[in-house]
């Protein structure tokens, strides 16, 4: 499968999940929690639309010009690099919008976790999503692997990706494979990848966070 292939995918996955959160929770979609799905579809569709244009752009290409060959891979290679940056974006943004919609759902229900000590004077995903595991609403495995997603967002945000430890995440359809002092690699597929298991993990957590009921 090709990376436009799998947003093609996610776009299809991220529309029958929130058909089913406003139907199960009886919601609209504009509503939180079920809002999240729609702006980390906004963002799939920018992502499907851009790489379609690309897709389209060297699949139509004949060399009218005679570019040299040299020239060609020149300009591939600076397009591929414009991709992986288009993919960065979106991952950052999926990321971005659920940390905004999981503090505003805990703004609304603070009782269902409880108290969350304020860091800075601010309540982070990390913190909801290690109070949600201390409740068990995420698993060990989940909460580890939302901690990797926590740390490369951050990477990609404050340190041009580059790892200050040597770690390794394993996830359905990929590892995310941190080394200390070197820039994060991975194939295309690598950010669709990552943004299928969270948009699983954010279903499983909105599910899980409206049917409980702290008992402290």
């Amino acid at each position: 499968m090709t990376y436009l292939e799998s947003y093609i995918e996610l776009r299809t996955k991220i529309v029958r999940i929130q058909e089913d959160i406003t139907s199960d929770l009886g919601i609209e979609s504009h509503e939180n929690p079920s809002d999240v799905f729609s702006m980390i579809y906004n963002q799939i569709v920018i992502g499907e639309e851009i790489f379609s244009l690309y897709h389209r752009l060297w699949k139509s290409w004949r060399n009218p010009d005679k570019v040299s060959s040299e020239k060609v891979e020149q300009i591939r290679d600076e397009n591929e690099q414009r991709i992986v940056e288009i993919h960065k974006m979106i991952f950052i943004s999926t990321m971005s919008s659920f940390e905004y919609c999981a503090k505003e759902f805990h703004k609304q229900n603070s009782t269902k976790l409880g108290g969350i000590n304020k860091r800075k004077g601010r309540i982070y995903l990390r913190d909801i999503l290690k109070k949600s595991y201390e409740v068990g609403l995420i698993s060990e495995n989940n909460h580890t692997l939302w901690t990797g997603l926590l740390n490369f967002r951050n990477m990609l945000v404050h340190n041009n990706a580059i790892s200050d430890t040597d770690e390794t995440y394993s996830y359905p359809k990929i590892d995310l494979i941190f080394k200390e002092t070197q820039m994060t690699q991975g194939n295309l597929l690598l950010f669709p990848n990552l943004l299928d298991w969270e948009t699983d993990a954010i279903r499983e957590w909105i599910y899980k966070i409206v049917k409980f009921q702290n008992a402290t």
